[in-house]
């Protein structure tokens, strides 16, 4: 076993012994009294510590990653070698007798070259330094964070298949939410990579965060307290955002359209790990709501097309709700999307018609859906209460 300090910057948080045999990889820690007020958000006292340790690497099910790199012990060491480094946050962990320091190891400043996973065709190739982020990165898609050519950290995805509809879903949300003026979204680009001996493209977007900031995840803050019962958990989400300093009608609006927008494009993936806050770590409060990311499950991506207005009213997704209607629930202001800036059926086939690999008469079908979609939301801005279906026959 190793000693080391779990570290904020420069400032110890806490110290800890990393045990190979451990699930987390964080044994025996003990916390900095002096510096409990830096410990990551939800994570006040040593078991949240130890769990939020242990979310903190690439997942098992992490498509591309062969049987050697599938192995908890190959993940748990290149998260020591990278020192726990990542870009959603500026924490990292540092051997007690190292005399390392945050100047030398920081990659929100240092530039960085990753040559696992897949190669970014723009990527920077400059001098860089000995780590990478990307041991630390959640999801199952195949990603990594790069350097790009102007020096902006950008997080680079690629989709599972020949077809690239998950990158160009992506862009369309996009196209999507700039029609609509929203100015809380992060914004993809296409991009050229090299994966599994193929040239194919991806897609790409600039970091969201800057230093000394960290991404909350939705599920993060609801658990960061109690739930009493019969209490939802975007009541909590809001509870808890709203008392430590997010606006409560700016957090109102944002996750109205949010839900909107992604019912419309029909993301089947807006579970408690894909939206969130940003939690300023040293001014202990929320600043901002994380902005709108990860909508590449969308337009049916992976799933059978419903051809009816009720079957897409019985769709169900790994979202809020499990039943995707259900979330309309938590709209409190039905306006928030303007009917009139949605993507247009020629817009939007203009976009997905780039994926070569994806059927004509598939391509169609998503148009349909997504007119049908619109008409719904229509319904529902003018006062129809889209989930009380089949009980009031709406349709």
């Amino acid at each position: 076993m190793d000693n080391y300090y779990f570290m904020y910057k420069d400032i110890p948080v806490a110290a800890f012994v990393i045990a190979k045999g451990f699930f987390s990889g964080m044994a025996k820690p003990v916390i900095n009294k002096n510096a409990i007020s830096l410990l990551p958000f939800g994570a006040n006292n040593i078991p949240q510590l130890v769990h939020w340790f242990s979310e903190r690497s690439i997942p098992l099910t992490r498509e591309g990653l062969n049987d050697y790199e599938n192995s908890h012990t190959i993940r748990l060491e290149r998260i020591i070698q990278n020192l726990a480094l990542s870009l959603t946050d500026s924490y990292w962990i540092k051997p007690v007798k190292s005399d390392l320091n945050w100047d030398r190891v920081n990659l929100f400043k240092n530039d960085f070259e990753d040559k696992n996973f897949f190669d970014v065709i723009e990527e920077s190739k400059q001098k860089v330094t000995e780590y990478s982020p990307n041991s630390t990165l959640n999801g199952d898609m195949a990603k990594k964070w790069i350097v790009d050519k102007t020096g902006v950290r950008c997080l680079t995805k690629v989709g599972k298949n020949k077809s690239i509809q998950q990158a160009l879903n992506e862009i369309i949300a996009t196209k999507f939410h700039l029609k609509q003026n929203m100015n809380n979204f992060v914004p993809y680009k296409l991009i050229k990579v090299i994966h599994n001996d193929r040239s194919t493209y991806g897609c790409s977007c600039p970091n969201a965060i800057k230093e000394g900031e960290q991404i909350t995840i939705a599920y993060d803050v609801v658990k960061s307290e109690k739930v009493e019962k019969n209490t939802n958990w975007i009541t909590q989400y809001k509870k808890i955002a709203n008392s430590n300093g997010i606006d409560s009608v700016e957090l109102d609006n944002f996750l109205s359209y949010m839900i909107l927008s992604d019912f419309v494009l029909s993301n089947s993936d807006r579970h408690y790990g894909n939206f969130g806050l940003i939690w300023n770590t040293e001014l202990h409060k929320f600043t901002k709501i994380m902005p709108i990311y990860d909508t590449g499950t969308s337009l049916f991506y992976s799933e059978d097309i419903p051809t009816t207005l009720k079957g897409l009213l019985k769709l169900e997704v790994n979202g809020i709700d499990k039943k995707e209607v259900n979330s309309l629930r938590h709209v409190t202001d039905r306006s928030v999307l303007d009917l009139n800036a949605l993507l247009t059926n020629d817009e939007l086939f203009a976009l997905i018609n780039q994926d070569i690999h994806l059927k004509e008469e598939r391509k169609q079908d998503i148009i349909q859906a997504y007119q049908k979609k619109c008409k719904l939301i229509s319904d529902f801005q003018n006062g129809m209460d889209l989930w009380k279906y089949p009980v009031q026959q709406l349709y």
